[in-house]
């Protein structure tokens, strides 16, 4: 297991980030707390939906994150998704759907850089017909169930597993699949679209 520093965005950064947003789109994003993780930790769960539609009439979207510690890009990419939801471009999603976005479901994981919950626990398996055990995965549930979400999504990262094994096929993960293929060709796509936007950028004054 390894010993490092807590990867970024933080818990804290996370939390810092969601109160930013709802202090700036107060009609539009509105902060809770699903739960406390094993070791203290806020588990946050920020709503995002369009005052001017019927809510009867409003599709549910539940995006997780976070859910292993050291995947740090999914924290990040949950958090864009907000930045997203609450810009010009999100008004016809907000108009249509309410969408609750928690962007880091095992705080202590992200704390210490590790893969699960300090009981050894990956939150995103744990959820059974009698539910979850872990505080982690109750605050899921404690979101997922009155929300009842017609679309759910779980991010997750291969930055610190690499693309070693396939990620498609479930339950069973097989030693390099064509995935891996399709792993490296998407990444490489986003590495040369990241540059040739970072060339028209100007410089960050």
């Amino acid at each position: 297991m390894r010993k490092s520093k807590a990867v970024r965005p933080t818990p804290r950064e996370v939390e810092e980030h969601l109160f930013e947003l709802q202090g700036r789109h107060p009609k539009l994003v509105s902060v809770a707390e699903a739960g406390r993780s094993r070791q203290g930790r806020p588990i946050y769960a920020a709503t995002v939906t369009g005052p001017q539609a019927n809510e009867a009439d409003k599709q549910h979207a539940l995006i997780v994150a976070g859910q292993h510690g050291d995947e740090e890009s999914g924290r990040m990419l949950a958090l864009a998704t907000l930045d997203w939801l609450v810009s010009p471009a999100g008004r016809a999603t907000r108009a249509r759907q309410e969408i609750v976005v928690m962007p880091c479901v095992n705080p202590d994981g992200a704390e210490a850089d590790t893969h699960l919950t300090p009981g050894g626990v990956a939150p995103n398996l744990d959820h059974a017909p009698g539910g979850a055990k872990t505080p982690e995965g109750q605050a899921v549930e404690r979101v997922a169930d009155p929300l009842g979400p017609e679309l759910f999504v779980d991010l997750h990262s291969r930055g610190y597993s690499g693309c070693s094994y396939d990620m498609v096929l479930y339950p069973e993960t097989k030693p390099y699949t064509e995935d891996d293929n399709l792993l490296h060709e998407i990444a490489a796509a986003m590495a040369r679209a990241g540059r040739r936007r970072a060339s028209r950028r100007s410089p960050i004054r």
